[in-house]
């Protein structure tokens, strides 16, 4: 019998040596240049977990890691940043290389910064070349913005999705 494998998305611990470690293959794999990881660990050195938890909740600004994990590997991930009381973020996707199909980590962060995190507007940075996830935001109603700091800039507002599916029922 064969076993499907199924991804599931994660918001980026800190804390957690398996989020870190998989983090760190991610960024050799995608000869990313930042060393995301070890920044990671060295506020975990700085930190305690329940000091970054208190901050975490009580600040204005919202940075949430999110990834895509299958078999124990991280096979896509982004950057929320944001602010509470604008009730706005930006999506930004970590590179992925050799990328040649729709990033599904993007309608899945669209929706953790919607639905979880209760923004109202959010920005998605896309790289001009992966045309698969560009067709995508297109096809379904996000706005698009144009170029900024060489990406292609979407916009999704709460209020637009709560109309456009009172539209399809």
């Amino acid at each position: 019998m064969n076993k499907l494998s199924v991804s599931s998305l994660y918001v980026v611990n800190p804390y957690n040596d398996t989020h870190i470690q998989m983090l760190k293959e991610y960024e050799k794999t995608n000869e990313m240049s930042t060393n995301l990881s070890e920044q990671l660990k060295q506020m975990v050195s700085s930190i305690p977990e329940e000091e970054y938890l208190k901050n975490k909740k009580n600040r204005n600004e919202i940075e949430e890691r999110l990834f895509l994990e299958k078999d124990r590997t991280m096979i896509d991930s982004c950057l929320i940043q944001g602010e509470k009381d604008m009730k706005t973020g930006r999506i930004s996707l970590y590179p992925q290389k050799g990328i040649t199909k729709r990033r599904k980590i993007v309608s899945l962060a669209i929706n953790y910064a919607l639905n979880t995190l209760n923004l109202e507007e959010v920005f998605i940075m896309i790289d001009p070349t992966d045309k698969e996830t560009i067709a995508y935001l297109k096809q379904n109603g996000y706005e698009c913005l144009g170029e900024e700091q060489g990406n292609i800039l979407f916009l999704t507002e709460q209020e637009e999705r709560i109309i456009n599916k009172r539209m399809i029922a």
